[in-house]
């Protein structure tokens, strides 16, 4: 009765693909370690870049005194356990620590105090090379 011509619709396909790209792209979790705080790195005139290994945990501290572990808002309580629970696993006990440039003095002590309580003796330093 409805004859076609005989070819195959692909209209409904495409839609099913451009759905599931959509979906895919809204569920991947896409982490960039330095761009989930905004914070103004001191500056050095020694400072290097270096790549980050992926496994380092790295703590931020922002201007307002805000602790952040691998991007997630921690208390100083909670940074010492899971620090403790990430440092257990590894033979190398390191840390980055980035904080904001108008940090107390104080806040940086207690982050690295908390560092020291579970065995990160060595913690690198996020500094901003001179010429940035």
């Amino acid at each position: 009765m409805f004859d076609t011509g005989g070819g195959l619709n692909l209209t409904p396909l495409l839609d099913i693909i451009f759905n599931l790209i959509f979906f895919f792209v809204l569920a991947t979790n896409i982490k960039d370690r330095e761009r989930f705080l905004d914070l103004a790195l001191p500056s050095s005139g020694t400072a290097e870049q270096q790549p980050a290994e992926p496994e380092i945990p790295e703590i931020a501290v922002t201007a307002a005194g805000a602790i952040y572990l691998d991007g997630d808002e921690v208390t100083l309580e909670q940074l010492e356990s899971r620090l403790a629970a990430l440092a257990s696993g590894r033979e190398a006990k390191d840390a980055i620590i980035s904080y904001d440039a108008g940090i107390t003095m104080q806040r940086f002590v207690d982050v690295a105090d908390v560092c020291r309580r579970v065995g990160v003796l060595e913690p690198m330093l996020m500094l901003r090379p001179p010429n940035e």
